[in-house]
Order: structure tokens, then C-alpha cells, then sequence
């Protein structure tokens, strides 16, 4: 008989080959990565691995939305806190992960979706991240016009898009231009301005 393994002990094991899947996949990438790599990385058998996980695909997908949960975070509302702050608190852990950005899963996710014109099965997955972080910025700005903070002179839908557009181009130029020629905190303060003045953020 098959011994019977606890649902924390399969959460556990799951959580610990996804840890190693994703050094795998910051060091190789996402095209080259095979779950041989995995298993080996992992020290666990092809049976093991495959009771989890059926491809490598399945495996980083999983990674991506453990990392999105975790941006996710930065964007949470806290209510000890003013809209305004909180878009500014926002923009200054941008700054960070700029910084940081090619030890993160970012690269590689650019990696796969850079194919999505021809892999159509992966464009659902991209269109439901965007409209998720569309819909927790419009949510944001507009609990500020409620508020009283901000009253926008250009639509608050128009100026979401804006933003995670403008955001995802520096993620881009991040990954293969120095700090010193993209200025890219330069380029964040020159943002939360243009919200301010689009916001027209008022004192309280």
C-alpha cells in the first residue's frame, strides 16, 4: 500500500519544490528549464516531482501568482493611511524592485509572455493580471475622490491604465539599462508628480 502523507506534509513538499524551481528558473530561464533540472535541483525522484506538478509550465505559472499575490500587498489599502500616501508608499517600493529586478522571477516572466502572440493559451492569464491591477488602482483612486483628496482632471480609469503602463516600461528598461543611464527613481518622482498635479491632490 501506497503510505498516506498528510495534506501539510503535501503543502509543505509543494512549497519547497516550488522554491527550488524558481532558482532553476532565475538562473536558466523559462524555455531552457526542464523538469529534469527541477528534480535535481529539488534532490527528489521523477515520481515525486510528478505528483505535484505535471510541466515545467504548470510550475512557473504557479510562481508567477505567488509573486503577484505578494506585489499584491503593496497596493493593499490601509486605512491608517491617506490614498495620496499610500500611491506614494507604493511608488517607493517600485523604486526597490527596480532595483532589484533581475533577481526576481520578472525577467523571466517577460520571457514567456514575449511569446504570447504565438502561445495563445498563455494571453488569459496575462489579460486577468492586468485587468486585476487595473481594477485595485481604480479602486484606490477612487476611494480618494470619495475621501475628498483627489479630485482628477483626467479620468480615473484612463489614469490606471496610464500608470501600469508607465510602470511596466520601466520594468523593461530596467532589465537591461544601469541605473545611471535610466534614472529610474528620477523617473518614479517624475510620476507620483504627474499623478499629483492629474490627482490634484488636495492638503489635508
Amino acid at each position: 500500500m501506497t503510505p498516506k502523507v498528510s495534506n501539510e506534509y503535501k503543502t509543505q513538499k509543494k512549497k519547497e519544490i516550488l522554491l527550488h524551481a524558481k532558482n532553476v528558473f532565475k538562473r536558466k530561464g523559462f524555455e531552457p528549464t526542464t523538469m529534469k533540472d527541477i528534480k535535481e535541483e529539488a534532490n527528489i525522484s521523477f515520481g515525486g516531482l510528478y505528483m505535484y506538478f505535471s510541466n515545467t509550465e504548470e510550475i512557473f505559472l504557479q510562481l508567477l501568482e505567488l509573486e503577484f499575490e505578494a506585489n499584491d500587498e503593496a497596493l493593499a489599502i490601509h486605512h491608517s493611511n491617506s490614498i495620496w500616501e499610500q500611491i506614494q508608499l507604493f511608488l517607493q517600493h517600485q523604486k526597490a524592485d527596480l532595483k532589484n529586478m533581475r533577481d526576481t522571477l520578472i525577467p523571466i516572466s517577460y520571457e514567456y509572455f514575449v511569446t504570447a502572440w504565438r502561445e495563445k493559451h498563455r494571453v488569459p492569464f496575462l489579460e486577468n493580471r492586468y485587468h486585476v491591477a487595473k481594477d485595485k488602482f481604480t479602486t484606490l483612486l477612487k476611494m480618494g475622490v470619495a475621501n475628498g483628496e483627489f479630485t482628477p482632471t483626467i479620468s480615473i480609469e484612463d489614469l490606471s491604465k496610464l500608470l501600469i503602463s508607465t510602470l511596466e516600461g520601466l520594468n523593461v528598461s530596467a532589465l537591461f539599462l544601469e541605473e545611471d543611464i535610466g534614472d529610474f527613481d528620477k523617473q518614479l518622482d517624475a510620476l507620483q508628480k504627474l499623478l499629483e498635479l492629474a490627482l490634484q491632490v488636495q492638503e489635508k
